[in-house]
């Protein structure tokens, strides 16, 4: 907690002025691992989300055999995207592993004295690289009050893979290209400090 204000300067930094409103600026540093964890799984908990929910319910059309997600639901999430795809992935990189002290002890404060976190990212963006890409019409259901995919290979799909599907293609194609290049230069950035420490 003692960190936010240190975490927030320096993303003010790295985002704009609309992307650090964005996000939620208690405990940052612990939302952002636990959040990064939990997207591989099958439900991320919105109290741990290190940013505000998108405004306005998911956009649906059609009803019964034909419920599926609506064709402007990408808007929603189109304004999000921008902020994201605007931030350099090569600076991105540089801050993340800057903050990673923080990350590993925010890692260990959730349970995970065996393990590092950057592993766990590394799992985690390659589980959203490999999101499905469904054809519209997305179709749906609603056995409650919740929407589930009609198709049980997507309904099956991690929490990160969903939030990237209801995104609609190119939203989704987007985010993922940026997160391919943030994991190269995340790798490239991590070989000079892994072959400084290493002996002789």
């Amino acid at each position: 907690r003692d960190s936010d204000a240190f975490v927030l300067r320096a993303l003010g930094t790295l985002l704009s002025k609309p992307a650090l409103a964005w996000l939620v600026p208690q405990r940052l540093v612990l939302h952002f691992v636990a959040t990064v964890d939990n997207l591989a799984r099958p439900v991320v908990p919105l109290q741990v989300w290190p940013v505000h929910p998108l405004p306005g319910a998911l956009r649906t059309r059609g009803q019964g055999d034909t419920l599926a997600i609506a064709p402007d639901n990408a808007r929603r999430y189109t304004p999000y995207v921008h902020l994201l795809t605007a931030v350099d992935p090569q600076r991105a990189a540089q801050m993340y592993l800057q903050l990673y002290p923080l990350c590993e002890q925010a890692w260990r404060e959730l349970g995970h004295p065996k393990s590092a976190f950057n592993d766990r990212l590394l799992a985690v963006l390659a589980n959203l690289q490999a999101a499905p890409e469904p054809q519209p019409p997305v179709l749906l259901r609603q056995p409650k009050v919740l929407f589930t995919y009609a198709d049980p290979a997507l309904e099956a799909a991690s929490a990160g893979q969903k939030i990237l599907m209801r995104m609609g293609l190119d939203n989704e194609r987007a985010v993922k290209d940026w997160l391919r290049q943030f994991r190269q230069a995340l790798l490239a950035q991590m070989q000079p400090a892994a072959s400084a420490s290493s002996p002789g």
